[in-house]
């Protein structure tokens, strides 16, 4: 220690500056070469960690997702994990334009559903007023029926009409709700309950992200994208500080026991 005073008075001045020409550390235009016990202290204070920072020098930092990177939608890309309904194993949805499709991973059970969006209706002549009429059907029950009898929508006589079905266009993916998929209604595979609210995730890749976002010190926007973001999908419940940690561990425990 009586070295590094000795040192800093021969150097007249304790205070540190940068040498940007030589990319090295000086103290009074001296290099620190020439006290290495001064080196040596100055080197251990500059790692050591700030306030607020963990004992590795560095805060975790994460740079939040796109919004619709994980959603309804990823049945289209990713793949939505949900559980089977015959043997309750892992199975996984997906989906192109017309269809949405289910396979489990355990007993081979399939299920397939047309997402293709249809207008039934009755086109009929009325055998009374002799006008040409439509009269759409709105129950799903009797679109089932190929003929059906409809009243006239001027003279209100009851006539039996033929039940015409067409296309117009595909169905739109709703949101998951209380932790079951929009296409077929299965619950999902990864799926939780905190203080007898919903957790869950779609896949891995959803559930590693999840851990990782909630988990970090920081946790930032994109730059240059659109205000919302993936983590605008969590509830408030999820990104609330107190219960962040407890959270981790629950989403840690389903990615470690959902095989």
């Amino acid at each position: 220690m009586r070295k590094v005073e000795e040192w800093l008075k021969r150097a007249g001045t304790a205070d540190g500056r940068i040498d940007a020409g030589r990319g090295r550390r000086r103290t009074g235009g001296l290099a620190l070469a020439e006290c290495p016990e001064l080196a040596m202290g100055l080197q251990k204070s500059a790692v050591r960690p700030a306030a607020g920072e963990k004992e590795s020098g560095c805060m975790s930092r994460i740079i939040d997702k796109p919004y619709f990177t994980y959603s309804a939608y990823s049945a289209l890309t990713l793949g939505i994990q949900a559980k089977c309904p015959k043997c309750q194993g892992a199975g996984v949805v997906t989906a192109d334009r017309d269809n949405a499709f289910f396979r489990c991973h355990g007993c081979g059970h399939q299920m397939t559903r047309d997402r293709t969006v249809y207008r039934y209706a009755v086109h009929n002549q009325c055998r009374h007023c002799g006008r040409y009429y439509r009269v759409e059907i709105q129950d799903e029950a009797k679109q089932r029926f190929p003929v059906l009898h409809v009243a006239c929508p001027y003279c209100k006589s009851r006539m039996p009409g033929e039940v015409l079905r067409t296309a117009q266009g595909f169905s739109y993916a709703d949101e998951i709700r209380e932790g079951k998929e929009p296409y077929f209604g299965l619950e999902l595979w990864f799926l939780s309950y905190f203080q007898g609210k919903p957790v869950w995730a779609i896949n891995r890749e959803h559930l590693a992200y999840l851990i990782d976002y909630l988990s970090a010190d920081l946790r930032e926007k994109p730059f240059g994208l659109p205000k919302r973001t993936q983590a605008d999908h969590l509830p408030t419940f999820m990104k609330t500080a107190k219960n962040r940690e407890r959270i981790v561990k629950l989403l840690k425990k389903m990615q470690g026991g959902a095989d």
